[in-house]
């Protein structure tokens, strides 16, 4: 995508908007949210998986590190879910399959 606005403005503008409908209409959902990862978090989860995560992906990460886990609280249609980064870690085996990223180093 290219466009004039950052990333992380883009993202927390989105992100703003889902969070404040989960609160209204899916409040299981919206306490399930953890709270947002930190650089050294998010650079861990890099080395690990080899790659360097897409910038939109971090600035997601770094406002919220994924849901609890909680059934039925789904952030996300269907099966998706916003993954903890200690899951990401552990259920990622090929660094290759991360959408968007690239292999570091």
């Amino acid at each position: 995508m290219t466009t004039d606005t950052p990333a992380d403005v883009r993202v927390t503008r989105a992100r703003s908007r889902i969070v404040d409908w989960l609160a209204e209409y899916a409040p299981q959902s919206y306490a399930a949210l953890k709270p947002g990862a930190s650089d050294n978090e998010i650079v861990a989860l890099e080395e690990a998986l080899g790659v360097s995560v897409p910038e939109e992906l971090k600035a997601l990460w770094r406002l919220s590190a994924g849901e609890d886990g909680v059934a039925g609280s789904g952030l996300m249609l269907g099966k998706w879910a916003l993954m903890p980064l200690d899951a990401v870690i552990k259920g990622q085996p090929d660094a290759d399959a991360v959408p968007g990223g690239e292999r570091r180093g």
